[in-house]
This record gives C-alpha cells, structure tokens and sequence, in this order.
C-alpha cells in the first residue's frame, strides 16, 4: 500500500508541470522543433528543480506517515527519482509542444530568459509546494466544515 500511496503522491506532484487537457483525443504529433522549444521552456523554467523539490516534498511527507520502512529505502526511491528527472522532463516536452504553437513557445522562452522571467522561475518550486500545502489544508478544512454541518443536522434532527 505505501508503494500505491507514493505513486499517487508523486503523479500529483507532476500535475504542477502537466497542464490540464483540453480535448479528449489525442492530437497529432509536435514537430521535432517544437519539442526541443519545449525542452528549452522547461529547461529556462527550472522544471527540473520544481520536480526535484516536489519529489523531496513528498519523500520526506512519506518518511513522517510511514515509519516503518528504513530510511534507506526511501533514500534508495529518492535517488532514483532524482536520476530520472531528465528522462521525465523529455517526456514532457512533447506534451508542451503539442499544447502550444511555436510562437508561443518562443515568446515564453523569451520571458523566462529575462531577469523578472528567471526570479519567477526561480521561485515557482517553493510557491508549488507552499501552493499544495494551503491546498491540503484547505481542502481538510472544507471536510472539517462539511463533516461538522452533516453532524449539527443529525443532532438537530434527533431533538
């Protein structure tokens, strides 16, 4: 179960980099320019760190729940994760170039080349993770809220 509970923590963390879908059929190949554009906007936007910073986020998020495991294991799982990163990145790049037109690409990798572009790329790992966090929180808070409304109603109906 902990290998099931890490994979969905870690494909959660990759859908900071994966914009949602905008159609349900697959659509036709990127050019082979495309793709290394897209390579590129990864590369000046520091993906590679925003993957590794969640990969740690959630390494570490495992290691408080899961005491079980030896750290070697999850220092073993960490390693390999953090050796991928490229390969995942490659992966990515034909996503982003099928998303975006060329043009697009070319005025993003413009922007992030600048010195506001790379400040911003910079801080994009540590605002994801601050930006999941308030998410986790907040969504147990509504929980919280919704399980507390349920449990008045219950109360007031059975006076």
């Amino acid at each position: 179960m902990l290998g099931h509970s890490l994979q969905l923590s870690i494909a959660a963390s990759l859908c900071i980099l994966i914009p949602p879908p905008a159609m349900p059929q697959q659509p036709a190949a990127p050019a082979d320019s495309n793709v290394v554009l897209a390579r590129r906007l990864l590369q000046v936007t520091h993906q590679d760190e925003t993957l590794i910073a969640g990969i740690d986020s959630v390494i570490s998020k495992q290691r408080r729940q899961n005491s079980q495991l030896p750290g070697v294991f999850d220092d073993s799982v960490l390693v390999r994760m953090k050796r991928s990163v490229p390969e995942v990145l490659d992966s990515l790049a034909p996503i982003y170039a099928r998303r975006l037109k060329r043009s697009e690409l070319q005025e993003l990798i413009h922007f992030f080349e600048t010195p506001t572009g790379q400040d911003y790329a910079t801080q994009q790992p540590s605002l994801s993770i601050e930006a999941a966090q308030f998410g986790q929180r907040w969504g147990e808070a509504m929980t919280r809220a919704a399980r507390d409304m349920s449990l008045g109603r219950r109360i007031t109906e059975k006076r």
